[in-house]
Order: C-alpha cells, then structure tokens, then sequence
C-alpha cells in the first residue's frame, strides 16, 4: 500500500490494513510480515536502509516458505 503520510492512522493506512486482515483471516491466509516506511517522492524510499533491509529481509522469508 501506498500513501503519503507516515502515520498509518492519519493518512488512512490503518484502514486499508484491516480490510487485508480481514479478507486473509477469512480465507485463513497468513500475513507473514510486513514493512512500514514512508516517502513523499518517487524513489525517496531507497535512501531508508532500515526499511529497504526489512522489506529484502521479508522478500527472503517470503522466498523460502
């Protein structure tokens, strides 16, 4: 998901999350993860090396399952 506030509440976020959780509770999926980081411009995430190494660690858990 995609927005541009870094609060998850503020900029509608929380909302859109729940709705997944509840669509994969529903078709008794798993959410193995997730990644919380926040951009105003296209590319501007890549400078966050915390968020870009949890998201590649999250790819690689996503990998191996």
């Amino acid at each position: 998901m995609t927005y541009g506030d870094e609060d998850p509440f503020g900029s509608g976020c929380v909302n859109a999350l729940r709705t997944f959780q509840d669509a994969f509770r529903y078709t008794e999926s798993n959410i193995v993860g997730m990644v919380y980081g926040s951009a105003m411009d296209a590319g501007q995430i890549q400078s966050n090396k915390k968020v870009m190494e949890e998201a590649f660690a999250l790819g690689k858990k996503l990998a191996s399952e």
